[in-house]
């Protein structure tokens, strides 16, 4: 069977004589405990811990640490990119994309069961994404909002093939 480079939605190439490094990573979860909903929804401690004043060594010191080790091709982040009952404004999930596109590497998301729960809306979601200059990003056609391939290739050679599918959410 001959496969066509460009029958998919996007291809990452990798330089000749290397070999894909593709980053996954799952549940970041990004909260921003100002935007909390009830008082009761965090205890102090996690209050304190996801407060926007703590993002840094909450979250991006880890990812910095994590990118500059291992020097991705692609980044794939498998759901959940921010807990989205926590940010209804959308400035955590607005700041997540800027700070993943800051790195300048090719990146595929699909959502998890959390990151549409904001009262922003999926929608508004999927624009961003959209929008991001490094992201690799497509609704689909089928049930969800994140269903597309990513595929991989060394030269005029496929030699993977990634199908991002959106687990569709909670709501």
């Amino acid at each position: 069977m001959q496969v066509n480079i460009n029958d998919f939605d996007f291809v990452v190439e990798i330089p000749q004589g290397e070999q894909a490094r593709i980053l996954q990573l799952t549940d970041i979860q990004v909260i921003d405990s100002h935007q909390r909903r009830r008082i009761d929804r965090l205890c102090e401690e996690e209050y304190i811990r996801w407060s926007p004043d703590n993002k840094d060594w909450c979250y991006k010191d880890c990812l910095t640490a994590v990118i500059q080790q291992t020097c991705p091709h692609l980044i794939i982040i498998t759901g959940d990119v921010i807990y989205g009952e926590f940010d209804d404004n959308g400035s955590a999930f607005t700041e997540v994309v800027q700070f993943i596109d800051s790195f300048k590497i090719p990146w595929a998301p699909v959502f998890g069961n959390h990151d549409n729960e904001t009262k922003m809306g999926v929608t508004w979601q999927c624009e961003q994404f959209e929008k991001s200059e490094y992201c690799l990003f497509k609704r689909g056609n089928v049930s969800g909002n994140s269903n597309y391939t990513v595929g991989i290739a060394i030269g005029n050679s496929l030699i993977r093939v990634i199908h991002m599918l959106d687990s569709n959410g909670c709501c």
